[in-house]
């Protein structure tokens, strides 16, 4: 049982945070989208945040490049997250398929 001790806590740390703002983020760029961009261009912006924080956590060799790409993916998620959800809700014209939608994929 000795053997599955973790010594270094600083990775979970990174994980706890990654994943609370990821789940917080969606929030603040419906926020965004609503008041000032809109939902069709925050989409590709949040794209572009998510890949640039996954490229710079692939090669970060210290803590300050872990934050860094934690706070990319969390805006680009915010961004991207909620807003691919109104366009997707905004083909359906019909309520009834509009349910079966949300209820399939949401």
């Amino acid at each position: 049982m000795s053997d599955m001790v973790v010594k270094n806590k600083r990775p979970f740390g990174f994980y706890v945070c990654s994943v609370a703002f990821t789940y917080l983020a969606p929030i603040i760029g419906g926020y965004i989208s609503d008041r000032f961009i809109g939902a069709r261009y925050c989409v590709p912006v949040g794209i572009a945040l998510m890949a640039a924080g996954y490229w710079i956590g692939a090669s970060a060799t210290d803590a300050v490049g872990m934050n860094i790409m934690v706070a990319l993916v969390a805006i680009g998620t915010g961004l991207f997250k909620g807003n691919v959800a109104a366009i997707s809700g905004a083909l359906f014209d019909d309520k009834e398929q509009l349910f079966n939608y949300v209820q399939l994929f949401a």
